[in-house]
């Protein structure tokens, strides 16, 4: 690549159809970064990643953080200027924002995240932090953490490329139905919030009446012991 002349890779996913998955930018930019950096080429070529999937900091926090220089967030943009024309955004002012303003401060947003993110961690500088994997793997198998992420820590097996095409394929149907004439719904997984049936994480409903009720028995057992 950089022995060709080539300065830059543009990773995108603006190609994807009903005849074409996309790759989750995270697993493409960390496999195309560690192939130059095996290859001794990753300081001969930059890495931009034309992302549908990057939406949040961590989004962010983590395609730089495993080697991606650039990332153009159009899915992003195009959702914030579709939402600012349904008079979805409010503004502090009655003057109403521009596409270019909301899209102006959806980066200085990203970029504070990203700032805080650093922060924590002791690095003061975008440059320091990418491609310096300052994270641990969770749940993904040694397959995919050796190709795409080499070196990053990992000590809870889990999904394979097996299962994350199973992933993607899934996703890809709900896109793109077989019948062209049913309505294409956006789901809510419960990545975010709550959600009955949707992904399950610590503070569920159920989980919060239980931790009350075992609080109420520990207080309660508690008072008696201390009467007795």
């Amino acid at each position: 690549m950089g022995e060709k002349g080539t300065e830059a890779i543009i990773l995108s996913d603006r190609l994807t159809g009903p005849d074409r998955m996309a790759l989750p930018s995270l697993i493409s930019a960390g496999a195309v970064h560690q192939h130059l950096l095996k290859t001794k080429q990753r300081p001969k070529a930059a890495i931009f990643s034309e992302a549908g999937d990057c939406k949040e900091v961590h989004d962010y926090a983590t395609i730089f953080g495993f080697g991606c220089d650039g990332v153009c967030p159009y899915m992003a943009y195009e959702a914030l200027c579709k939402l600012n024309a349904d008079g979805l955004v409010e503004a502090k002012s009655k003057q109403e924002y521009s596409d270019d303003e909301i899209m102006t401060n959806y980066r200085k947003a990203v970029g504070k995240g990203l700032l805080k993110v650093m922060s924590k961690m002791g690095i003061s500088t975008l440059q320091s932090y990418k491609g310096a994997q300052v994270f641990e793997a969770v749940g993904l198998a040694d397959e995919i953490v050796s190709r795409c992420f080499t070196g990053t820590t990992t000590r809870i097996q889990g999904t394979d490329f097996e299962a994350l095409y199973r992933d993607l394929e899934r996703l890809h149907h709900i896109g793109y139905p077989d019948n062209s004439n049913s309505p294409i719904l956006v789901q809510n997984d419960g990545q975010l919030h709550y959600r009955d049936g949707g992904e399950a994480h610590l503070n569920t409903p159920g989980g919060m009446a239980n931790l009350q009720v075992s609080s109420l028995l520990q207080y309660y057992v508690f008072i008696g012991f201390k009467l007795v």
